[in-house]
C-alpha cells in the first residue's frame, strides 16, 4: 500500500512538473497580460493605501503641532500681559522732569 503511494506522488510530481515545463510560457505571459490590464487599479489601490498611511502619519504630526502652538500662545498671552502690567509698576513720571 505504501509503495503504490509513494509510485503515486512520483507519479503526480513528474506529471505536475511536465506539464509546468510545457505550459509556463503561457501562464507567465497570461500573468503579464492581466497586470498589465489591471494596472491603473493596482497603481491606483497602492496610491490610496500608501495616502492613507500619509495622512495618519499626519493627523499624529497635527496633534504634536497643535499642542506646541497651544503651549506657545499660553506663553505670548502670558508675555502680552507682563507688558501690560509692566507700566503699572513704574513711578509716574513728573511734570518737572527735564528740570535737574
Amino acid at each position: 500500500m505504501l509503495d503504490k503511494a509513494k509510485a503515486l506522488l512520483a507519479t503526480f510530481k513528474a506529471q505536475s512538473a511536465d506539464i509546468w515545463n510545457r505550459t509556463k510560457i503561457y501562464v507567465i505571459a497570461i500573468v503579464g497580460i492581466i497586470l498589465a490590464l489591471e494596472f491603473n487599479n493596482i497603481r491606483s489601490a497602492i496610491s490610496v493605501y500608501f495616502g492613507k498611511k500619509e495622512a495618519a502619519n499626519d493627523k499624529v504630526e497635527d496633534t504634536k503641532l497643535a499642542t506646541k502652538e497651544d503651549d506657545d500662545k499660553a506663553k505670548a498671552d502670558a508675555l502680552v500681559q507682563a507688558a501690560k502690567d509692566l507700566p503699572g509698576q513704574q513711578p509716574p513720571v513728573k511734570p518737572d522732569w527735564f528740570k535737574k
